[in-house]
């Protein structure tokens, strides 16, 4: 079928689809929040940072619901977990011993290993002595799932003691459990216990995206570690704002107020505002007024600033590396990637992820121009992130299509860009492949 004129950017710029889009880049913008933190610069191994915002620990996880400990966690994943038809018939035997026991104890749940060892072993006395090999994978799932679970229980509650409180904002989790999309880039990414198959696209696509750390060397902060709970403290303040007001028009509002709307959550008090927050650590001397407008700064501004106190490392080439560096690398990648996923209408496969940067360049130097175009394929018609400019051309993610599709893509764009420029010669514009490696080269002189 002949795509129609202005098709796929259409689609983009629907309400449902830009929020999504746009809803995916704020959890992964902020999906190291616990790495701005003295402990992750102390480079503690006990410390986990991405366990730190977990639904899980306040009765609201989206698998288990308030039902959440070891024994569910085994019980559903025995429940889910896609299995052979022998081994789906140990799981069910196993199922079916742990619900006549009570999860081990009519007295209450019990959480020692040896409990659940013992269910395995009156299971394995029920079952035929030829499905051994399939209750050995089965059993071995279960206790792979009690102890990830039991793990990160002791984990929580080991960061769940430390003072300051790593979120001491009134207000944040409430809002974060609003905006679920999010929740789940920021949370189930690290999870240890959770069925891969259970978890959504986006997160298989950023632990994907992530990798490893490509920069040497151990993360330092730019100020004084103690300095960062109050960086933490403000970042999250802001979240819970900004995440207030997207949810209110998301639900209460008509969902959707078009690209000015997502742009004043994302980029507000970029030029007014930042100076107020001083280059290593939130000024304590601002009058109330300065306070109240550093709490509506944008998402990208409150977190460029705040990521910024953390070096992960050097690059190769001797180039420092923030983790807001790292963090936009992710952000404009994911992006382009959710964005090829919704207009082909699958996500792409590990090894199928591949990516596409756009320059676009105009005739005459103009810095206001080049705003305009980032904000239009920032936001208007959500297509990736910049990676760097000048007055006269921006280059950007942009998704990894081939052929017809990506060539109907750009001329969309290229009249679109047309229409907004006021003039009939449109900006030239190019596409060529872009690897992690030369995303991450071009992010140091971003100028988001």
């Amino acid at each position: 079928m002949r795509m129609k004129q202005h098709e796929s950017l259409r689609f983009l710029g629907k309400p449902d689809v830009r929020n999504a889009i746009l809803h995916s880049e704020i959890g992964v913008l902020v999906h190291d929040l616990g790495k701005v933190s003295a402990e992750f610069d102390a480079w503690e191994g006990t410390y986990h940072s991405h366990l730190v915002l977990r639904r899980q620990t306040r009765g609201q996880d989206a698998y288990l619901g308030s039902d959440a400990g070891p024994w569910s966690a085994v019980v559903h994943a025995l429940r889910t977990a896609s299995l052979v038809p022998q081994e789906r018939a140990v799981a069910d035997a196993i199922l079916s011993e742990l619900t006549e026991s009570q999860y081990g104890d009519p007295a209450g749940p019990d959480y020692r290993m040896e409990s659940l060892d013992a269910n395995l072993d009156n299971a394995k006395s029920e079952l035929p002595t030829d499905r051994e090999a399939a209750l050995e994978r089965v059993a071995g799932l279960a206790r792979e799932t009690w102890l990830d679970f039991v793990w990160q229980m002791a984990q929580e509650e080991a960061i769940g003691a430390m003072e300051p409180s790593f979120v001491g904002v009134d207000g944040f989790y409430q809002q974060l459990d609003q905006l679920p999309s999010v929740a789940d880039l920021l949370e189930m990414g690290g999870r240890p216990w959770h069925p891969v198959v259970k978890q959504p696209p986006e997160v298989r696509l950023l632990l994907v995206i992530h990798g490893c750390e490509e920069a040497a060397g151990r993360p330092r902060s730019r100020c004084d570690p103690h300095r960062l709970a109050g960086v933490w403290h403000l970042w999250c303040e802001v979240l819970a704002n900004q995440f207030l007001e997207i949810n209110n028009i998301r639900t209460d509002g008509p969902g959707d107020l078009g690209s000015w709307f997502w742009k004043s959550r994302l980029d507000a008090g970029h030029e007014a505002v930042t100076p107020l927050l001083g280059d290593y650590g939130p000024v304590a001397t601002l009058d109330g007024e300065e306070r109240e407008a550093l709490k509506w700064v944008g998402v990208r501004v409150i977190s460029r600033w705040a990521c910024n106190k953390i070096l992960l490392g050097v690059r190769v080439d001797g180039r420092l590396v923030s983790l807001w560096d790292h963090c936009w690398t992710l952000a404009g990648l994911h992006k382009s990637s959710t964005a090829q996923a919704l207009l082909s209408g699958s996500w792409p496969a590990a090894h199928e992820l591949s990516w596409r940067r756009l320059r676009v360049r105009i005739r005459q130097a103009n810095a206001a121009e080049v705003t305009r175009i980032k904000e239009l394929i920032e936001v208007e018609y959500p297509l990736g992130n910049e990676l760097m400019r000048t007055d006269a051309e921006a280059h950007f993610s942009f998704p990894g299509l081939d052929g017809r599709p990506a060539a109907n893509l750009l001329e969309e764009l290229r009249l679109e860009l047309g229409c907004l420029l006021g003039r009939s010669d449109s900006p030239e514009m190019h596409l060529s492949p872009l690897s992690k490696q030369e995303a991450d080269q071009l992010v140091g002189r971003s100028a988001c």
